[in-house]
């Protein structure tokens, strides 16, 4: 009866075990969810990447084909040719285009690891299980002897 006591023990601790994992573990539920918010926030900063590439591309096209685009480029830089003049607006700014190169993404980890503290825990269980019943059935014993004592 003992060895069937501790044996359930055990098995209601590997069940604890397997669900406390399954939900906070390394890779558990929450480990793939922050996985898949990361997954997104990569994508969206490789579609930017692919956005900036394209106009950085389309511009480079302009700038070896046609010589109107290198004259622009090189006003906006600050070249003038002899007979021009430059004319400052106050309050004007530039319309410069800044390029922003996308942002380094990093996975966030935790540096404490819960699985073993799980695990762990999953190892201790069966026994406090079966102290914690040694227990109960010592005082639950006593009880009955003392009820028994006084009915004589």
């Amino acid at each position: 009866m003992k060895i069937i006591r501790f044996g359930l023990y055990i098995a209601i601790s590997f069940i604890l075990c397997t669900m406390l994992l399954l939900v906070w573990g390394e890779s558990g539920v929450r480990a793939y969810r922050q996985l898949q918010e990361y997954s997104l926030r990569l994508q969206n900063n490789i579609k930017g990447l692919e956005r900036t590439n394209s106009d950085l591309l389309t511009e480079l096209d302009a700038l070896g084909h046609d010589p109107e685009a290198i004259a622009l480029k090189a006003r906006e830089l600050g070249f003038m040719k002899e007979d021009e003049q430059l004319i400052r607006i106050e309050g004007y700014g530039s319309a410069s285009t800044h390029y922003t190169v996308g942002r380094i993404l990093r996975r966030s980890r935790r540096p404490e690891n819960r699985d073993n503290l799980i695990k762990l825990f999953a190892l201790v269980l069966p026994f406090l299980l079966y102290l914690l019943s040694l227990i109960g059935r010592r005082e639950s014993g006593r009880t009955v002897q003392r009820r028994d004592w006084r009915n004589q």
